[in-house]
């Protein structure tokens, strides 16, 4: 043995290691370079492409906002009407100033370096900007296009001459307000600064880069036009051009229907790695490149790190095989050592496990005999060890259940694991309840049965106890669910109370009052006329507030209906049937985008009357009455509000906005109950929403509620 052992160690062999291993270090050195440098280039394929695909996504999404700004202002009424009356009504200079305000309110809103408006014969009757109002001739395709089609049309990128800068124009068709069918009213043209908007969202790298660039390119005949300013030229956008049969010009296999990840060499005649996509429906190419040397410049790094690292570990490996061969005798009799402490140690902590555990464990031989148990089994039956060591399982399960013990035990042979509960008895004869964890352990050909119990006395009372407090607490929800059928009842008596018994006396006095005007009017002098005409008035407020008080009741108890909701309709829809001619002429009614959302059609539609109502009330005075509406929405729920330039109301009092018959102004001033807020409340609450407001006395108010979604 000890020979062996010399042999073992011997230092040759840790020399023929040392060897095999230096051998095989350089060839896997290699190796890792060759996987790190198609990782790097990989890595920046992808990248490439995601890039591109993202550049893609952010130039599509700004044509399709600028197309659909065009949209809504070709679908505008307010804007048709406008130009409409302005092209054939008497007052030109009243109709150009209302048509100034609606186009300066887009261009405020909106990305529009100016507007202009064309007659059909595409003549220019304004522009916002004066100096700005030349059409070039290249937009003229696109004008007539857009009038013929009447559809919008954004022109491509362009250059007017005379002028470097680049240009792109939204030409909007406006239809006849008078007869839609007929040919346009006029046309809008919408200049666009592409050195806002578009060439800064192209120019831009997600990660710092010396060397990278997007480029923006269409082709002009048997040339490839670069649209966008070049990174390493200046004042090159559309007017930078190279020839289509460049078969090495990125630009050029684009034009060619090429796409994806190419290298080539690009403009300034130095090697590079490009994704190439088309931007359909548009005529634009997008290459997102990087130079080559960029490129390869973190794969030189590692390169160096490679050779490096195969140094060390052929250094680190003979250091290491040098004193291998001398620790390895006192490293076998130290491992020897260390196998025995552990063996020794498990097996005294497995004893104390055992015998301090706070469950019952007991190990039975074939016969069911007890041969080992813990502590806490003497405590639990409460025999003395002798005694315990006697008995057999049959001796501590309960007299009851000793039928049903053979079938478990065939049952446990077959599965040799079960998990149950039984009943056991102590010595004393009392019996408790024991959950039990059985397992079959065999050991050389023997089979042994090891029980681990747990006495479940305590949770035994606890699920009675829970189950009591069940039965309670149905009884309690019958006897809650009598009271609210009760209380439901006696509200429909006092609703039908109100409906009938209450209305009827106002109805008198109303109608008495009436009869006694009308044939005795004109006997009675001004003071009394004056005060039957009150009391007339107060009979009718009681009846509007006997309405408002059964409608509030109504909300509580009418099941809600839910579907999605268009809000944006249904706004128009209220807007429209709460203003007359004259209103709808006076005030300035603005609907941003409204997110549609969940909720009973019905109870909605009448917090928008309510909250609509209430700000056409409260602006009527203004000069200018304005109000909007829009919408916001986050990650729990979506928030609507209505905004007013009114008489506003001081925030002393906004505690009292939304209660019954709360009023801030008086019947005098504006009319109402003082109920419709409180309805407005009580409907967005039972859809689960909150309602709140914020106002100024003299400069207006807003009134948001949400809604869930």
């Amino acid at each position: 043995m000890k020979s062996g052992l010399q042999k073992q160690i011997f230092p040759w062999f840790p020399l023929v290691i040392f060897i095999v291993l230096v051998a095989g270090i350089i060839p896997i050195g290699f190796y890792y370079y060759k996987i790190q440098k198609r990782d790097i280039i990989e890595e920046k394929h992808n990248e490439l492409r995601a890039i591109t695909n993202l550049k893609a996504g952010q130039i599509t999404g700004w044509r399709n906002e600028r197309t659909n700004d065009g949209r809504l202002i070709f679908g505008d009424p307010l804007i048709s009407r406008a130009v409409t009356d302005f092209f054939v009504g008497r007052n030109k200079e009243k109709q150009k100033s209302a048509l100034l305000a609606i186009m300066k309110s887009y261009t405020m809103h909106f990305d529009y370096s100016n507007l202009i408006l064309l007659d059909n014969q595409m003549n220019i009757c304004f522009s916002l900007i004066p100096g700005d109002s030349l059409v070039c001739t290249y937009l003229l395709p696109f004008i007539r296009e857009a009038k013929q089609k009447k559809k919008v049309m954004l022109s491509d990128l362009y250059r007017k001459s005379g002028n470097y800068k680049a240009c792109l124009d939204l030409i909007v068709p406006v239809v006849n307000a008078d007869d839609p069918g007929k040919s346009p009213a006029g046309l809008l043209l919408l200049k666009l600064n592409p050195y806002q908007t578009l060439y800064p969202l192209i120019q831009t790298w997600p990660f710092p880069s010396k060397t990278s660039e997007t480029l923006l390119i269409r082709q002009e005949g048997d040339k490839v036009l670069y649209l966008n300013e070049l990174r390493h030229r200046k004042n090159t956008a559309l007017t930078f051009q190279l020839l289509v049969s460049d078969k090495h010009l990125p630009a050029a296999l684009a034009v060619k229907g090429v796409e994806g990840i190419q290298e080539g060499i690009d403009y300034r005649n130095i090697p590079v790695l490009s994704c190439i996509k088309a931007l359909p429906p548009s005529a634009w190419y997008l290459i997102a490149k990087v130079d080559i040397s960029e490129v390869y410049a973190p794969l030189r790094k590692q390169m160096a790190a490679v050779v490096a690292m195969v140094l060390l570990i052929i250094f680190t490996i003979g250091a290491l095989t040098g004193f291998w061969w001398r620790s390895q005798r006192m490293q076998f009799y130290r491992n020897q050592y260390e196998r025995e402490s552990e063996k020794l140690a498990l097996a005294q902590h497995f004893q104390y496990i055992v015998k301090y555990a706070n469950d019952i464990i007991i190990l039975f031989d074939n016969d069911l005999n007890i041969i080992d148990f813990n502590d806490r089994a003497l405590e639990t039956y409460g025999y003395s060890r002798e005694e315990l060591s006697s008995l057999r399982l049959v001796d501590l399960v309960s007299s009851d259940l000793l039928a049903d013990l053979p079938d478990d035990l065939n049952k446990l042979r077959t599965e040799e694991a079960a998990l149950y509960e039984t009943v056991h008895r102590r010595k004393d004869g009392s019996v408790f309840p024991v959950e039990v964890s059985a397992r079959i352990v065999k050991v050389e050909g023997t089979w042994y049965l090891q029980n681990i119990g747990r006495d479940i006395t305590e949770r035994r009372q606890a699920e009675d106890k829970v189950k009591q407090l069940n039965l309670e607490l149905e009884q309690r929800v019958i006897q809650r669910t009598r009271q609210f059928e009760t209380a439901n009842k006696e509200l429909e008596a006092f609703t039908y109370t109100v409906s009938h018994d209450l209305r009827a006396p106002v109805r008198a006095i109303d109608g008495f009052t009436r009869i006694l005007l009308e044939d005795s009017g004109h006997l009675l002098d001004d003071k009394a006329l004056s005060n039957f005409k009150l009391i007339r008035a107060n009979a009718a407020l009681m009846g509007q507030l006997i309405d408002d008080l059964l409608a509030f009741s109504h909300i509580g108890r009418s099941e809600l209906k839910l579907s999605t909701l268009n809000m944006a309709e249904m706004v128009q829809a209220v807007f429209a049937d709460q203003t007359n001619a004259v209103q709808k002429e006076g005030i300035r009614f603005i609907v941003q985008s409204l997110s549609e959302i969940s909720g009973d059609a019905n109870m909605i539609r009448q917090v928008w009357i309510n909250l609509i109502s209430n700000a056409i009330k409260y602006s009527s005075r203004c000069a200018e009455p304005e109000i909007l509406i829009g919408s916001e929405k986050n990650e729990y729920e979506t928030i609507y509000f209505v905004k007013d330039n009114g008489v506003g109301f001081n925030m002393k009092y906004v505690g009292k906005l939304f209660e019954v018959f709360q009023r801030l102004q008086s019947t005098d001033e504006f009319e109402g109950t003082g109920v419709g807020l409180a309805i407005v409340k009580r409907i967005v609450s039972r859809h689960g929403g909150r309602v709140w407001a914020v106002g100024e006395l003299g400069k207006g108010a807003t009134f948001s509620f949400s809604l869930p979604g």
